[in-house]
C-alpha cells in the first residue's frame, strides 16, 4: 500500500489496537487501508465494536470505516487512562448539566454527541450527567434518550472500571447516586 507522507505520518493508531469510537463505545482496529473516494486516495481505520457479551457474528454487522485524517474530529481515540479518570469523576459529582435540560431531545441530541465528539473522555461524562438529568425529568420520556443514557452510563463505568481498576457495578452505583443529586438542583 503506497501513502503519501502526510496520511501515513496521522495514522495514530495501530492494527488490533483498542479503541473508543463515540457512542459505539469500544472497538478494535480491524484494518488500515488505502481506499479510493472521490478519485483521491486516502487512509482508513477499519473498525469492528467488541462486544462484551459473546455473539455469533452476524452478516449484517457493518463495516465501520473512518478516514485517518479525520479520526479525531470524528471522536476516535484511546481508552480512558488512569490520570483522566478523577476529571470524570468530578462532572458525575458536579451539580452542572451542561447543556439545558429546556431543549427538547433533537436540539439536545447534536450536543450530546458532540461532547462525544470533541471532549473524549470528558465529554462522555458531560454526555452521561446531561442524559440522565433529562431523560428522569421527561414527562413523557423519549425512548432514543433513555438508550443512549443506559448505554453512556455503562460505558463510562466500563471505561473508568478498566482504567482504575475498581469495579463497574459499584461505580454505576456510585453514579447512580451523584445523578440523582443532580435532580434535586434546578438551573
Amino acid at each position: 500500500m503506497e501513502t503519501n507522507t502526510s496520511q501515513s505520518n496521522a495514522i495514530e493508531f495501530q492494527l488490533g489496537q483498542t479503541v473508543v469510537y463515540g457512542s459505539l463505545g469500544k472497538c478494535t482496529i480491524d484494518a488500515i487501508e488505502a481506499r479510493v473516494v472521490g478519485g483521491q486516495s486516502m487512509i482508513f481505520y477499519k473498525i469492528s465494536k467488541q462486544k462484551f457479551i459473546p455473539t455469533k457474528p452476524k452478516a449484517t454487522d457493518p463495516a465501520i470505516w473512518v478516514p485517518v485524517a479525520n479520526a479525531k474530529k470524528m471522536g476516535l481515540r484511546a481508552p480512558a487512562a488512569a490520570e483522566q479518570v478523577q476529571g470524570a469523576l468530578d462532572v458525575i459529582a458536579s451539580d452542572e448539566y451542561y447543556i439545558s435540560t429546556e431543549q427538547n431531545w433533537s436540539e439536545a441530541k447534536p450536543k450530546v454527541e458532540a461532547f462525544l465528539r470533541n471532549e473524549g473522555f470528558i465529554g462522555l461524562a458531560k454526555a452521561v450527567s446531561f442524559l440522565y438529568v433529562f431523560t428522569k425529568r421527561q414527562i413523557a420520556p423519549v425512548a432514543d434518550a433513555n438508550r443512549m443514557n443506559e448505554s453512556l452510563l455503562k460505558q463510562l463505568a466500563r471505561e473508568i472500571a478498566e482504567a482504575s481498576g475498581q469495579q463497574q457495578k459499584d461505580l454505576e452505583n456510585k453514579f447512580e447516586k451523584q445523578l440523582r443529586a443532580k435532580l434535586a438542583t434546578e438551573h
